[in-house]
């Protein structure tokens, strides 16, 4: 993930791994990610804080930002397009970096038969043929 060039990002990028969260509309970050992700110094795109109903029924109120994400394999080599994500700033206890809306709408995930394997592919067709 990097921060969005539009809004001031230095275009370095910041690896990490997520669990992929189908309950959930909106990526997480950690407010420790921003050591990682270049210079602030003109990077200003905090929003609004939202409302967060989390599982447990707990409300919070948490601050989003604009992230684009690009999915990339254990060699680096890109497996995706850049796309946009909004992620939640919160603090990194206790809680697992969950993916967004953004990487549902991007790509095809899907369970094997008898549910052992969980498959991701940027195309239908790509996701028929790993499931059969």
């Amino acid at each position: 993930m990097r921060l969005t060039l539009v809004e001031g990002g230095s275009g370095q990028w910041f690896y990490i791994r997520m669990m992929n969260d189908t309950g959930s509309d909106i990526m997480t970050m950690f407010d420790t990610d921003f050591a990682q992700l270049g210079d602030l110094t003109f990077y200003f795109p905090l929003y609004d804080r939202r409302q967060i109903n989390n599982a447990n029924e707990f409300i919070e109120f948490l601050y989003t930002i604009d992230l684009e994400v690009q999915l990339v394999r254990e060699s680096g080599e890109p497996w995706s397009e850049i796309f946009l994500e909004r992620a939640l700033i919160r603090q990194p206890f206790g809680v697992h970096r969950l993916s967004g809306l953004g990487l549902r709408h991007n790509f095809f995930i899907g369970t094997g038969p008898g549910f052992d394997r969980l498959s991701m592919a940027n195309t239908k067709g790509g996701m028929s043929s790993m499931l059969q």
